[in-house]
C-alpha cells in the first residue's frame, strides 16, 4: 500500500519538514544512500530550502536544484506523436541524478483537471524549441498534447524518468503538506481534496496500470479524515 504522509500548518517550511519526517526511515535511507539529488521545484524558496535541509541532515550527497542553466545541457528523448515518435529535449541533470525530488504547490482546477506533482514536473523538465506563430515566436507543448495524445504523452514521459519523492505544499490553500514516494498516489489524494476523481485522470490511470503508482484511494495509506473531505 502506498503511503502519503501528511502534516498540518500554515508555515510551509515547518509543515514540509514534518511531512518528510512522517515518512520515517525510508526517507532517511533514501537520503543516506543517495549519490546525487536533483530537486525540481515549482514551489517557494522556503519550501525548497526545507527539503534541502532535510536531505542535508542525513546525507552528504550533492544537491542540484533545477534552474535555467539546465536548458544548456540536455539530452534527446522521444515521445509518441501519432504514428511517429517526435524528439524533444530534457535536462541531463534529472536523467543523471540518483534521486529526483519534486516540490509542487497545491494546484487543481475543475476545468484544467490537474496541475500537481507529475504534470508540473514534466512541464518543468520538457524543453521545446521556439516556433513561429501568428502571435510571434512562442514555446508551447500543445503540438504534442492534442486530443487523445495527451495522456499517452504524459505517461510516456514520466515513465522515462519517474520521481523518487514527491512533495505537495498546500499550506497556503488547505493548511497541509503532503509527501510520498508514490507521486501517482500523492496526486490522487490532492485531486480528491480538490473535488476531482483521480481515476478519471487518464495519465494517472495509465501509470497505475503500468505499475508506476497507485491512484485508487482505497489502496493508499492516508489519514481517513483527509480522504473523507
Amino acid at each position: 500500500m502506498s503511503k502519503v504522509a501528511v502534516a498540518q500548518g500554515n508555515d510551509s517550511a515547518h509543515a514540509i519538514r514534518e511531512a518528510i519526517d512522517n515518512l520515517g526511515s525510508p526517507f532517511i535511507n533514501l537520503a543516506k544512500f543517495a549519490r546525487s539529488v536533483c530537486i525540481v521545484s515549482t514551489g517557494s524558496d522556503e519550501s525548497t530550502q526545507a527539503v534541502i535541509d532535510a536531505i542535508d541532515f542525513h546525507s552528504r550527497a550533492p544537491i542540484h536544484v533545477l534552474n535555467a542553466d539546465d536548458e544548456n545541457d540536455v539530452i534527446e528523448a522521444l515521445i509518441p506523436q501519432g504514428e511517429v515518435r517526435a524528439p524533444i529535449r530534457r535536462p541531463r541533470s534529472i536523467i543523471d541524478a540518483d534521486v529526483v525530488i519534486t516540490i509542487a504547490p497545491m494546484l487543481a482546477d475543475r476545468n484544467r483537471r490537474t496541475a500537481l506533482s507529475i504534470e508540473q514536473f514534466l512541464f518543468a523538465t520538457w524543453y521545446v524549441p521556439e516556433r513561429r506563430t501568428t502571435h510571434g515566436f512562442v514555446r508551447s507543448h500543445e503540438p504534442w498534447l492534442e486530443g487523445d495524445l495527451r495522456d499517452c504523452v504524459l505517461a510516456d514521459l514520466y515513465a522515462q524518468r519517474p520521481i523518487d519523492l514527491a512533495i505537495i505544499d498546500g499550506t497556503a490553500t488547505t493548511g497541509i503538506a503532503l509527501a510520498s514516494f508514490d507521486p501517482v498516489a500523492i496526486d490522487a489524494v490532492a485531486m480528491h481534496m480538490n473535488g476531482i476523481d483521480p481515476e478519471s485522470v487518464g495519465y494517472l490511470s495509465v501509470l497505475s496500470q503500468q505499475g508506476l503508482g497507485v491512484c485508487t484511494l482505497s489502496k493508499i495509506d492516508i489519514p481517513l479524515g483527509l480522504i473523507s473531505r
